[in-house]
């Protein structure tokens, strides 16, 4: 196996970049729904800052999934800062959405974060990372599968005090689409499949660890 293969490119082809701005849209598009400023704007600042510093940081499989699992956290803080709406009535340092129907503004927030800036920051990581080729995507496709299988939810309302045991969660996950032909979804059920992507998350990220370990040791012995 070449070292080719065991080593990711150095460089970043504009991921940051991509990030940033993308992170920037979402903080643009909470500011306007909120019309003020709040504890939104540091929180926002911070978890930019940690991102970027976490895409540096990244050298190995094992690092890619330990910081990624505190950028969940991280993500999910950040996520309870920009809606505002489970939070107690009256908390301090933080504006409500001043839209009545702002499923719209969600949505496209949603899509500025979640879809655009956090893939681009993985990317930024696995490109730092030093991942094999198959493993970059493996480990890609997991961490986006974190934030597809609803684990940013169970964190989110973990973090406000709702954690998966205690039962429901203000307003339940009505809201997730139930789907085709299948019951809409339970806060047990989005635990369950919640759980099985951690874990799943969590194996790519060793198992990579493992194949890269081998991969460094059999290259090693071959130049001794």
């Amino acid at each position: 196996m070449s070292s080719q293969h065991i080593a990711a490119p150095r460089g970043d082809p504009g991921h940051a970049r991509a990030f940033l701005v993308a992170a920037g849209v979402a903080s643009v598009l909470v500011l306007h729904a909120k019309a003020g400023l709040d504890l939104f704007v540091p929180a926002a600042v911070v978890w930019a800052a940690a991102s970027l510093a976490a895409a540096r940081w990244t050298r190995g499989p094992a690092s890619f999934t330990i910081v990624n699992i505190a950028l969940l956290v991280a993500d999910a803080g950040l996520d309870v800062l920009a809606m505002g709406e489970h939070l107690a009535p009256g908390t301090h340092g933080i504006l409500p959405w001043r839209f009545e129907d702002g499923q719209g503004w969600v949505i496209a927030y949603w899509v500025a974060l979640w879809g655009v800036a956090v893939p681009q920051r993985t990317l930024a990581m696995l490109r730092n990372g030093a991942a094999g080729q198959l493993d970059a995507r493996l480990l890609f496709l997991a961490v986006i599968g974190l934030h597809a299988c609803f684990v940013e939810d169970v964190v989110y309302f973990a973090l406000l005090g709702y954690p998966p045991w205690s039962g429901p969660p203000p307003l339940g996950y009505a809201y997730l689409p139930a789907l085709p032909g299948a019951a809409p979804w339970t806060p047990a059920g989005v635990w369950s499949v919640s759980a099985a992507a951690t874990a799943f998350f969590i194996a790519v990220g060793g198992a990579t660890t493992l194949r890269r370990a081998r991969a460094v040791g059999r290259l090693r012995v071959g130049r001794g």
